[in-house]
């Protein structure tokens, strides 16, 4: 079998791209002191006021920790309310006045990149893109312990 150029792989070029597109907004993020991974957490709370922070997690697909260590930073830089309801362990989670002003330019960044992106393509190469980028998804889905079974 002939050695595999992994930087000619397909599943290599999705994975640059995801960095790229990371690290770009992380870069438009950074004025705004945030993280691409806190606008997603604080878009998601502006979206769906008094969220858990297991139901971020499980959005995120990272650890129920990782996210209760952001929200502390978040709730800390005063960006974030967390709520702890009177009976079992589930904490709410609420957008701040402040957060949901700086969620608000984070978004405004964020469309800008957006913008740029959408910009080199024709409406219909978008289509495809994400029509393609849905079948990858199906493929990689769910896991299944069919990828792990051996013969």
């Amino acid at each position: 079998m002939d050695d595999l150029d992994i930087s000619s792989t397909l599943l290599s070029k999705l994975y640059h791209f995801g960095k790229l597109i990371d690290t770009t907004l992380n870069i438009e993020l950074a004025p705004f002191g945030l993280s691409a991974a806190q606008w997603g957490v604080l878009a998601q709370v502006r979206d769906q006021p008094g969220i858990a922070g297991a139901s971020i997690a499980r959005a995120a697909e990272v650890s129920p920790a990782a996210i209760t260590t952001m929200l502390q930073r978040l709730e800390h830089a005063g960006l974030v309310e967390r709520r702890a309801l009177p009976q079992g362990r589930i904490v709410e989670t609420y957008l701040t006045p402040a957060g949901q002003a700086i969620v608000q330019e984070a978004d405004l960044a964020v469309a800008r990149v957006e913008g740029r992106v959408q910009a080199a393509f024709h409406s219909s190469e978008t289509q495809r893109l994400f029509e393609d980028l849905q079948r990858v998804a199906a493929v990689l889905g769910p896991k299944t312990n069919a990828s792990t079974k051996t013969s």
